[in-house]
């Protein structure tokens, strides 16, 4: 297996990562119930996906197209703090089910530029 390429990011700019969360066979899931979390982690510290750094949140699940799909975004103010070409930066996203256990995706590696 190869390591995955990470995502070009630029220090500053907001910051959005749209999930479709698919089980083996291809088909959406259904979130009904779950929550959505994600933290930007480098070296040092974290910026959270929560207000006022970014935000987590499930799509409207009412609509079939839409099961199985959230974002994660991060506001231009948090992504401002995160440094440049730091090995380790990563996106770690989850989901919390309605039970309360927490599933995590696979870290994505991020590639941070300056302005």
């Amino acid at each position: 297996m190869t390591d995955p390429t990470p995502i070009r990011l630029v220090v500053g700019d907001d910051w959005i990562f749209p999930f479709a969360y698919r089980d083996a066979a291809g088909a959406a899931i259904d979130l009904t119930g779950f929550g959505v979390g994600a933290d930007v982690i480098h070296p040092g510290a974290k910026i959270a996906a929560i207000t006022p750094d970014g935000d987590a949140r499930l799509l409207d699940q009412s609509v079939d197209e839409t099961r199985g799909k959230f974002i994660i975004s991060f506001d231009r103010s948090a992504t401002i703090r995160c440094p440049t070409k730091k090995i380790g930066t990563h996106l770690r996203a989850f989901l919390i089910t309605p039970d309360g256990d927490i599933r995590s995706f696979p870290a994505w590696p991020l590639d941070v530029e300056a302005r």
